[in-house]
This record gives structure tokens, C-alpha cells and sequence, in this order.
């Protein structure tokens, strides 16, 4: 038996049923996916240049739902494709297989021969491999018949997920039986309004596998057919989802730079990429009615905290909020009331704030209100604003109304970069840097220490017209080119000192340092600030990093290294320590992340990070 066969057990079968219903909605999804994704090819095959790149229709808003909305939506997008291609063969396949679908009269016999066709013919790296299927598809009148080989389960998710997963690792595409059973089940998923999702949550910061990682953006369809399809992407990665494409001439005050993608599109690539890496969304800047920020305050958290639980409820690891056009204490409210009104884990799923440092905050926390303009202050505020509005990640971004966006390690220097993520990861933030990145600044970037550097849109990832902002097709390629020069970085001895750094950081933010060490830690600081290395302690450096990685959530692993590293409160804090250690054995041993949480709280309240100075 060939050895692709026997990644998927014939001896382990799961049957599954679609709906006459389901699947032709399903076809018509897939259709458009199909297609979209060949016009893609066709213009990456006339393209000679990233420079020279037009492209006449930009992204189109999908309106309506059923049958026959769906195929409008596909035939328009067929009648664009071939004023661009005209007379081209497979669009004209794919929309004759559309009016098929809308047919009632079509048997989905008929229907689904057509489908495994036409799949065929656009996904034509599956037809020259010939892999085995794991998927068999058949049909009962008005029922898909769906045979899922290699895993016994009655979860459709946990099936599509296997299958996904089998092939990710193998660095194979789905073939088109399974690409269509995706598709269908996504239809349920629809329907249902229920997710059930594993997912991987952000891991500690200076405790992961990689302490910077690359933010793949897009807004759904380039992870679909990219990001999703090779492990070797996810390594290091967090998927992140998120409209780009916004034009180039208008200002971001008038519009958005960035806007929340389609929740449908969330719940397809949570359903591809399981819990094989953590994954986010943008949701948007708060919306007020016109009369008082104040008085709408309330409509406004109650709506987007809606929309964050139904985000949040498919398994994204994170959801990101802009915290623009609010005064200081207004952003603090707006945090406070968006954690205490949102259904999410907060131990597992991260809230995050971006914070655009070409946008003036108005501090007025005290008697003499202050409009702070200067890019870095602006980014210092907003560590103090997060950390007391109870939000878990702060997210630096660099748009202004420029289109492409400047580099945001452009605008800030990389060592008050670098004291913006130390700053952060005191307070016990997930950092991250958006805007303008491309290949060349990554290296810099990743030695200030960062969590997360969003990367993707027309500056790295996608084709771009750029007379008029409209965006191409995605560059799947550049994924490998991205996560080299961060690993680069990251291995070069700068790069290892300040995971190092990141680490004591995070250590003294749990209040499991000791004095030696916060000492290293604040040598550390000041020489990496400087941009050179530290001298003369690489032994203790090296004794730092090696610690072993974080497994679990962030505050079961703080928990189990404070209980690791108790003889630090022998001679400090000894009277506070000994009355919570076995409240926090307790929560670890019962698994009760929030009871930690509450314990963890408490000690930082209790032990000033001061006092670990000259505690010995």
C-alpha cells in the first residue's frame, strides 16, 4: 500500500450527512472561492512586476444571503473576471457549474461530478500528485454522503481539522473531495451559530517558541489558500484576519485603515487551522452617536462586547480593538467596560488595544487636562491606559494618511522601540508593532524584543494597484522569506539577549525574580537600549534562557514557576508568600486558571517589584 495511503487508516471511518440545502449553498461558496482564487493566478502569470501591477475592481461587499443571492454574487464576479480574461475556459466552467447549482432541477448527483471537475481543473498540484483522498463523497437523493477515512468520530470539526491538519504536515494540498466537505461543513457551521473549536492561545512572553512572532495578515481568502495550507508557515506565527484594503486617498480619519473582516471568513480559517497556532482578528475603533462620547457609552460597549463574544466563541486567540478618538479616562472606561461585558477566557484569549501614534490623545486623568502629540508619549500613555483599563495586549500602530503606510520602527527608534516593549512587559502586556513593515526591517525589529509584528496588505504580502489602492493576489512565498530573517535575528547573540531580557522581564512582572536576577535584568536594559550587547555574563544569560518553554496557558505556567521558585520569598515577603502558596497549589492542582488569577493579582499588589532590588 503506497505510503499516502496510509496516513489516513481505512480502518477508522466517520460518516457524516449534508443536506440537499447545504451542499448547494456550499457549491456556490466553493465557486467563488475557486474562482478567486484562479483570476488570482491568471494575474500573477501576466504580472511581470509588483510595480507595474493594475488591477480595475477592488474588493466587493457581499450582500444577501440564499440561493439565489449567492449565484448574483458569483456570476458578477464571473462578468469582471472576464472583461479582464475574456473567452477564459475555467471561468467559464466555474459559471456554468454556478447556474447548474441554482437549478433545483439538477440532480446533486449530477451537481457533485461536475464540482470534483471543475475542482480538479483549478487545483491542478492535486491532479498531478494524485494523492489519496480521504475523503469519499457520495449521494442519496437529496442527501451528500460524506465518508471521512482515518479518524472514528460523530464531530464533523473534529474530522475536517484531522484532515486539514494530515495535510499541512505532509505540505499537501487538500484534494478536491476534501476541499469540498470543508466547504459543506462549513454551511452547518452557519446555520448552527455554535462553535466548538480547539485553538492555541498566545504562550508567555519569552517562555515561546519564538519570542517575536510574525503576524501573517489578511483578510481571510490568502490564509484559505496560503497561510493555512503548509505547517511550515505556522511556525512562529499568529493568523491574523483583518480588511486591509482601504485606497489610497482618504484620510483615516474619514475611514478606517483597518476594518474588521467577515465573521464567516473567521469561522472558515478557525476551522482549516485548529490549534495548530493562535489566531486574531481586528474588530474596529469604537463607534459613538453624535451627540455625547459619554452618554453613548454604554450602546457602545454592549455592541461591540457583542460582537467580540461571537468572535471570541469560534476560538480566535485574540480580538483587537482601536482605542481612537477617546480622551485618557474615556479609554479607560471603554477598556474596563468591554472587559467586564465580554464572554471570553481571559486567561486563554487575549483583548488587545491599538494605539496609532500619529493620533493625539487628550490626557485628562487629572485637573489639568493635556493633549499629547509627540509620537512616543503617545506610546507610553498607552501602557498605563491598557494596564488600567484591564486589557492584556498593547498594539502600537504607525498609520497616517499615507498609503502605503511608513514603517513604524521608521518612526520610533529601536531603543525607544525597545523601551516601549520592556515598559509593557512589566506591566505584563503582549506587545506588538504594526504598519509599513517590509523584509528589510524585520531584523531591527525583532532585537527590540516585540511579541507580535503585524505584517501583510500591499506591503509584503499582496500585490497592490497603486493608482488605486485596490488589492491583488496573495504572495504565499513570501511567508518563508518573512519567518528566515526573524529567526535570523533571533539566533544572533544580540537576539538571544534579548529574549533574555524579555524573559527576567516577564519573571519580574510574576514576581518569581530574584535580586541577582533583576539585577542581569536591568544591565540587560540598559546595554541592549544602547544597542550593544552585554559583556561579561554570558554564563548568567545562558542560565536564564535555559529555562525550560511554557506548555500551558500564561497563568498556569506563572503559577507553577512561582511554586518552582519559592525559595525567592525565603527572606522577602515571607509572611504574604506562605499565605497564598497554598491557594495557588490548590488552583493549579483543580485546574482553576481564574482562582490563580486572582492569587497572582493579589501578590503583585502585595510585592512592589521595588522591593526585589537588594532582597537577598
Amino acid at each position: 500500500m503506497p505510503s499516502h495511503i496510509q496516513n489516513f487508516p481505512i480502518t477508522d471511518l466517520s460518516h457524516f450527512t449534508i443536506t440537499e440545502s447545504q451542499y448547494r449553498l456550499s457549491v456556490l461558496e466553493h465557486t467563488l472561492r475557486l474562482l478567486k482564487r484562479w483570476c488570482a493566478r491568471l494575474r500573477l502569470q501576466k504580472s511581470e512586476c509588483a510595480d507595474s501591477y493594475t488591477q480595475k475592481f477592488g474588493y466587493q461587499l457581499e450582500l444577501g444571503s440564499g440561493l439565489l443571492t449567492s449565484y448574483e454574487r458569483v456570476i458578477k464576479l464571473v462578468d469582471s473576471c472576464l472583461l479582464e480574461f475574456p473567452n477564459d475556459e475555467i471561468t467559464l466552467k466555474l459559471k456554468y457549474l454556478a447556474l447548474q447549482t441554482a437549478d433545483l432541477s439538477i440532480p446533486i448527483q449530477e451537481l457533485l461530478q461536475h464540482q470534483i471537475g471543475v475542482t480538479e481543473l483549478v487545483t491542478d498540484d492535486m491532479k498531478k500528485t494524485n494523492h489519496f483522498s480521504s475523503v469519499t463523497l457520495n449521494t442519496d437523493d437529496n442527501l451528500l454522503l460524506c465518508t471521512v477515512s482515518g479518524i472514528s468520530t460523530s464531530n464533523p470539526v473534529k474530522a475536517i481539522q484531522y484532515i486539514y491538519k494530515h495535510r499541512r504536515d505532509s505540505n499537501i494540498h487538500p484534494t478536491p473531495s476534501e476541499e469540498i466537505l470543508f466547504y459543506a461543513l462549513a454551511q452547518i457551521m452557519d446555520k448552527s451559530g455554535y462553535f466548538n473549536l480547539p485553538y492555541k492561545p498566545w504562550i508567555t512572553s519569552g517562555f515561546r517558541d519564538h519570542q517575536t512572532y510574525m503576524s501573517i495578515t489578511d483578510p481571510g481568502e490568502g490564509h484559505l489558500d496560503g497561510t493555512l495550507l503548509s505547517s511550515k508557515y505556522l511556525q512562529g506565527v499568529i493568523v491574523h484576519i483583518e480588511h486591509l484594503e482601504r485606497g489610497v486617498k482618504i484620510p483615516r480619519k474619514s475611514l478606517e485603515p483597518y476594518r474588521i473582516p467577515s465573521p464567516k471568513t473567521i469561522s472558515r480559517i478557525r476551522l482549516a487551522l485548529g490549534n495548530d497556532a493562535p489566531s486574531s482578528s481586528y474588530v474596529g475603533r469604537p463607534m459613538f452617536d453624535g451627540v455625547s462620547v459619554d452618554f453613548s457609552m454604554l450602546k457602545t460597549i454592549r455592541t461591540f462586547s457583542a460582537a467580540l463574544t461571537s468572535l471570541f466563541a469560534t476560538g480566535l486567540s485574540e480580538c483587537k480593538l482601536s482605542i481612537e478618538g477617546l480622551t485618557a479616562r474615556q479609554a479607560i472606561i471603554f477598556m474596563q467596560g468591554i472587559c467586564s461585558q465580554t464572554q471570553y477566557d481571559s486567561t486563554r484569549q487575549v483583548l488587545s488595544a491599538a494605539f496609532c501614534i500619529n493620533s493625539p490623545i487628550v490626557d485628562d486623568r487629572g485637573n489639568n487636562p493635556v493633549e499629547v502629540t509627540d509620537p512616543y508619549k503617545i506610546a507610553l500613555l498607552g501602557i498605563d491606559l491598557v494596564a488600567e483599563g484591564g486589557f492584556s495586549k498593547i498594539t502600537w500602530d504607525g498609520t497616517a494618511d499615507t498609503y502605503p503606510s511608513k514603517c513604524f520602527i521608521e518612526q520610533i527608534p529601536t531603543d525607544k522601540a525597545l523601551t516601549l516593549v520592556h515598559k509593557a512587559h512589566e506591566h505584563g502586556l503582549l506587545t506588538y508593532f504594526s504598519a509599513g513593515f517590509r523584509f528589510h526591517h524585520i531584523h531591527k525589529t525583532v532585537l527590540t524584543g516585540v511579541d507580535g509584528i503585524g505584517i501583510g496588505g500591499a506591503q509584503i504580502l499582496r500585490l497592490m494597484d497603486s493608482s488605486n489602492g485596490h488589492h491583488g493576489p496573495f504572495l504565499t512565498s513570501n511567508i518563508e522569506n518573512i519567518l528566515k530573517y526573524r529567526n535570523e535575528a533571533e539566533i544572533s547573540r544580540h537576539g538571544k539577549q534579548v529574549r533574555a531580557l524579555c524573559r527576567l522581564d516577564r519573571l519580574a512582572y510574576e514576581r518569581s525574580i530574584s535580586a541577582e536576577e533583576n539585577e542581569l535584568r536591568n544591565f540587560l536594559f540598559s546595554s541592549l537600549s544602547s544597542g550593544k550587547v552585554l559583556e561579561n555574563h554570558d554564563v548568567d544569560i545562558e542560565s536564564i534562557l535555559s529555562l525550560s518553554n511554557d506548555v500551558d496557558d500564561p497563568i498556569t505556567s506563572a503559577s507553577r514557576r512561582l511554586l518552582t521558585r519559592s525559595h525567592i520569598f525565603k527572606n522577602l515577603h515571607r509572611e504574604t508568600w506562605e499565605k497564598y502558596k497554598p491557594i495557588l497549589q490548590k488552583g493549579v492542582f483543580y485546574g482553576d486558571r481564574e482562582l490563580m488569577l486572582e492569587v497572582h493579582r493579589a501578590l503583585v499588589k502585595a510585592m512592589p517589584l521595588a522591593e526585589f532590588t537588594n532582597a537577598s
